[in-house]
Formats: C-alpha cells, structure tokens, sequence
C-alpha cells in the first residue's frame, strides 16, 4: 500500500530552486520524500506539535542538513 503525495506549491518552488542549484542534494531529498510513501513513519521521524496541516498531524524527517515536513492523511491511501 503507498500514499499520495501532494506538495505545496512553496514546496514545489523550493525544490525547483534547489535543482537549479544542486541538483545531487535535490535527488537526494526527492529519494527520501518517494520512501515516505511506502513508509510514511520511517524510524527518524518525529512527530511535530503545535502543527497540523489541514487537520492532520505533521511529521518531519531530516535528509542531511534539510528537514521535509509532511502530514499523513490514513484515509487517503492508494
């Protein structure tokens, strides 16, 4: 079972900034975020307080000295 992944267009334009840049470190941030589909808990995840994204709890995980921030939606599973 996988996940959806919906990207904020902040998101989208961060990354597009960051390949135009640096592109082994973009590959490296789009490998970790395509993993969370199949793990969307993976065990360096942290649970976030004080933040919700459209009602869900947000999660983080770090990819080097990046930090990607996700909401899970369990209904909404592919």
């Amino acid at each position: 079972m996988s996940y959806k992944l919906d990207f904020s267009d902040a998101a989208l334009s961060r990354l597009v900034a960051l390949g135009r840049t640096d592109a082994k470190k973009l590959r490296q941030i789009l490998m970790k975020i395509l993993a969370l589909r199949r793990e969307p808990f993976p065990q360096d995840s942290k649970k976030l307080e004080n933040f919700s994204y459209q009602g869900l709890i947000g999660h983080r995980v770090d990819q080097g000295e990046y930090r990607i921030i996700y909401a899970v939606n369990e209904a909404k599973k592919w």
